[in-house]
């Protein structure tokens, strides 16, 4: 049981009532929401920064709904190359590795 200790944290309650709202929302409709509630309306349409139409916030929502996460696990890594192609031409990484510093 010693060996669980360090790895069991028991928590008290919030009692910062916005900190525990902020820590409940989990995606940036729910932060809008919060921030809905909160903000005077001209205040919150100006920075929420929709038009008439709000054409805009439609394409925001749409490119941000269109990203897809690609993870790179599992990747050979035998032969990793640290430059990046521009323009047609390759750029080298040009940082040289150190010796680690030794205790003492």
């Amino acid at each position: 049981m010693r060996d669980l200790a360090p790895l069991i944290r028991v928590r008290g309650p919030r009692l910062d009532r916005t900190q525990r709202r902020l820590d409940a929302a989990l995606t940036i409709d729910d932060l809008r929401r919060l921030a809905r509630r909160r903000t005077p309306q001209a205040a919150f349409d100006y920075a929420d920064g929709a038009a008439d139409d709000e054409i805009s916030l439609d394409r925001a929502r749409q490119a941000f709904r269109d990203i897809e996460f690609h993870p790179a696990i599992l990747r050979d890594v035998s032969t990793v190359r640290t430059g990046w192609d521009v323009l047609g031409r390759r750029w080298r990484c040009r940082s040289r590795s150190r010796r680690p510093a030794s205790p003492g």
